[in-house]
Order: C-alpha cells, then structure tokens, then sequence
C-alpha cells in the first residue's frame, strides 16, 4: 500500500496555534499601547490648544479694552467700542458674554477649568491666574493640567 500523505498531524496543529496565540497576544498588547499613547497625546495637543486660545483671547480683548472691572474674583468685565464682554468662570467653564447675550463657552468640552481669578493693577493692567485641565482620566493617574499665569494691559 501506498500512503500518500496530505494533511498536519496533530502535533504540528498544536505547535502552530500555540504560535500564533503567542504572537497574537505580543501584538494586541502593542496595538492598546499604541492606541493609549495616541489618546494621550490628543489629550496633551487639546490642552495646549485651549491654554493658546484662551491666552490670545484674552490678550486680544484686554488690549482693546478702554476699561475694564474685575466683578468678583472669577468675573472680569472689559468695555470694547461701548460693547460689554463679561468673561466668567461658570461650572468649570470660561464663558464670554457680550452685551448681555448668550455665555459662549470658550475651553473646549475636553478640558475644564478648576480655577480662575482676575486682579486689577495698576497701571491698567489685569493678572490672570488660570488653571486648565483635561477631563480625560487615564486609569491610576490624575489628570494633566496647566497653569497660566499672565499680566495682560491695554495698549498705550
């Protein structure tokens, strides 16, 4: 009789599965790293983005600002072209309202603020205090934040 052999056995069915789970294992745990890393940095590149806008809005409107009253330690009041823009720290947000209108939140909805405080000096001149932080929590840390903390004056 002739055999003609056409198939595994199987040992080699076993050996190869016991493979090919290693390598499955090795490259899933690769992948979630890469994808973690990828979600931190989307999380760091949102709070870098929202520190600048924040910081130019705000430069922006204080340097064109003809006045400018601090209504409580979180409220700044700036009058531009006799329009009022009242800026506030409203439920971990900062909001713009411009002659009474509607608040527009100004932080995106990925960060919030825990802290904000105005202070008046002189000559006409505001410090900000402001702390920006993600709402992203990766597990078993706290989340990143930053700190601005600026002079801003209205142009001579």
């Amino acid at each position: 009789m002739k055999y003609i052999k056409g198939g595994f056995t199987l040992v080699e069915m076993l050996i190869t599965i016991g493979i090919l789970s290693f390598l499955l294992i090795i490259f899933s745990q690769v992948i979630g790293g890469i994808f973690a890393l990828q979600l931190k940095s989307g999380v760091t590149s949102t709070l870098s983005q929202d520190y600048h806008f924040l910081l130019s809005r705000l430069s922006y409107d204080v340097a064109r600002a003809s006045t400018f009253a601090v209504t409580s330690p979180t409220a700044l009041d700036l009058t531009i072209n006799s329009s009022l823009y009242h800026y506030e720290l409203t439920g971990g947000n900062l909001t713009l309202a411009v002659d009474g209108g509607t608040p527009q939140v100004l932080n995106s909805a990925a960060t919030t603020i825990p802290s904000l405080t105005f202070v008046i000096n002189t000559p006409p001149s505001v410090t900000i205090v402001l702390t920006l932080a993600t709402t992203y929590l990766e597990p078993g840390s706290s989340p990143a934040s930053r700190v601005l903390t600026t002079t801003l004056g209205t142009r001579p």
